[in-house]
């Protein structure tokens, strides 16, 4: 709960200096770095705490697509942002991901809508590489969720995906929220916050999900497995 308090009073730091003090900065066409840099406490910070996830940034291909036997996009296509577990920290022996970033300069609403696409065809390869890694366990599964963040200059919107079949997706497209450019729009900002660090919970969640099965209801089953082997 402490690194909570400090992450929002970060937020709220920050978005009253860039609009008391650089507010014409957020009135300017900016491009992707610069707003995956205003976001950066956001998006990047809230998994600072968390040692066994990683959100890396810029370019990033989907290992779950590659993984995918009928992927609706190819293992080439990059993200701007993917939230996986480090290497060591894996409950298995490969790199599990859980959420996908996707961010523009500006809004355009052609792209947001190609991107919005693009993000659905993401949360989907991740939960099938999920149901993979955990043996297809449906009480697992159904603790676990895919997110997705998409960007577009000051507008953000959150998406979840649920499995709730073996091939069957629900998914949850969430408010749309916008980066204050001015001091009055701050009262708002609480809103953007909250889906960000919503998008970090999910994650931790669903990371704690197959961790917990992989050390305990994989061991259980491992081992009544062998017993019947023994007993024939």
């Amino acid at each position: 709960m402490l690194y909570l308090k400090y992450w929002i009073d970060s937020c709220f730091e920050q978005a009253i200096s860039l609009t008391t003090e650089c507010s014409h900065l957020l009135r300017e066409r900016l491009n992707e770095g610069s707003w995956e840099a205003i976001y950066s406490r956001l998006l990047d910070d809230p998994y600072q705490n968390l040692p066994a996830l990683l959100l890396q940034r810029k370019e990033k291909r989907l290992r779950a697509h590659k993984h995918d036997p009928h992927p609706a996009l190819p293992y080439t296509v990059c993200y701007d942002g993917v939230v996986h577990t480090r290497a060591h920290q894996s409950p298995t022996k490969s790199v599990l991901e859980f959420a996908v970033i996707e961010v523009k300069g500006c809004y355009d609403a052609a792209k947001w809508q190609e991107d919005f696409t693009k993000l659905v065809a993401g949360c989907r390869a991740i939960l099938k590489a999920i149901r993979t890694s955990v043996d297809g366990h449906e009480t697992t599964m159904a603790k676990v969720l895919a997110a997705g963040v998409l960007q577009a200059g000051a507008k953000t919107m959150v998406v979840l995906m649920k499995a709730v079949g073996e091939n069957v997706y629900l998914l949850k497209r969430g408010s749309e929220w916008t980066y204050p450019e001015e001091v009055k729009d701050v009262v708002d900002f609480g809103g953007l916050v909250v889906a960000m660090w919503k998008v970090r919970e999910v994650v931790k969640s669903s990371y704690e999900a197959v961790k917990h099965y992989h050390e305990c209801v994989k061991g259980q089953k491992d081992d009544g497995d062998r017993t019947g082997a023994d007993f024939l």
